[in-house]
């Protein structure tokens, strides 16, 4: 049986995390797959010590693997990222490079050629149509596979507390908690209440949650009134993905790209637009929107890929 290694941060937090450990655990018919770690939530050394953790495994065992398939933001974790496909490349093994970051296009500018001959000796993946049509004259020729969604999380119909919002991400100012967290002040007096993960932020009608578990975030899907995703950018966002499948429904930053139509959406930052889509929010049927996004359909897309490698090889 064909094996493949997930390279990438699979045991922290986040999007990509969540989408390494799916793929590992719903390999495609034929393929065996394998997690190595590549960063610590820890600090500077206990990265380093990671990164060099997995460079020593690739030297040694990458060769035991069909394809290492490696998972890719921007900026540092690109140049960390590259170094180690070249030592599974030295080892003859193919190499699928898979760009997660929701910046990689305004990263690379100024750095385009540089990139584009790094990359050339691997299969690149991104994660929509938009960002193959943004990144295709970057960087050469890529290919798109989809993120896929939990199977876990269900849309259980029940009913949803009323004026309750939700975010879900790591700390970081891309992600617009700052911004939440004055939407909610905003809509205090309203009624409205602020469940925030990523964050031990409290205030009268905020919540911070910190870190949670997988169960309760789709618990958390499951009542909530509706989704924030006030990023100022995005590749593919797995709550968004998350949220449809629990029937959760969702207002976006008009940065998020390729969004499904259902989404509402709002201008980045402008706090009376997004006042105005909270008031206005609808129903939004996702059935159809998430059913690409089924865990069995993104599989049988990476075997079409792995497949197509391996016998080119």
């Amino acid at each position: 049986m064909a094996k493949v290694l997930h390279v990438g941060p699979y045991q922290s937090p986040g999007g990509m995390a969540t989408v390494m450990r799916l793929l590992n655990a719903h390999p495609p018919e034929g393929w065996q797959s394998e997690l190595l770690s590549t960063h610590s939530q820890k600090g500077i050394w206990s990265k380093l010590s990671s990164w060099l953790g997995a460079r020593r495994y690739l030297k040694r065992f990458s060769a035991d693997f069909d394809i290492v398939h490696i998972h890719c933001a921007a900026d540092f974790s690109f140049r960390r990222k590259i170094n180690l496909a070249v030592i599974a490349q030295k080892k003859g093994v193919a190499v699928v490079f898979h760009i997660h970051s929701g910046r990689f296009d305004s990263w690379i500018m100024g750095r385009e050629k540089r990139v584009k001959r790094y990359l050339r000796p691997y299969s690149i993946v991104v994660l929509s149509e938009g960002w193959k049509e943004k990144l295709n004259p970057l960087i050469g020729e890529v290919n798109v596979v989809i993120n896929p969604v939990d199977p876990n999380i269900q849309n259980l119909n029940k009913e949803r507390d009323k004026n309750s919002m939700l975010l879900l991400g790591r700390p970081d100012p891309v992600k617009g908690h700052r911004f939440a967290f004055e939407l909610a002040r905003k809509m205090r007096d309203e009624g409205w209440i602020l469940k925030a993960t990523g964050s031990e932020h409290q205030e009268e009608n905020i919540e911070g949650l910190g870190w949670i578990s997988e169960d309760l975030k789709f618990e958390l899907l499951a009542k909530a009134t509706v989704l924030l995703v006030p990023s100022s950018h995005e590749g593919q966002p797995m709550v968004i993905l998350e949220a449809m499948a629990a029937g959760c429904p969702i207002i976006a930053s008009d940065k998020v790209p390729d969004l499904p139509s259902i989404i509402s959406k709002a201008e980045f930052e402008n706090i009376d637009d997004w006042h105005t889509a909270l008031l206005d929010l609808q129903p939004q049927s996702m059935t159809d929107a998430i059913a690409n996004h089924s865990m069995e359909k993104v599989s049988a897309s990476w075997g079409l890929l792995y497949d197509g490698i391996k016998i080119d090889r």
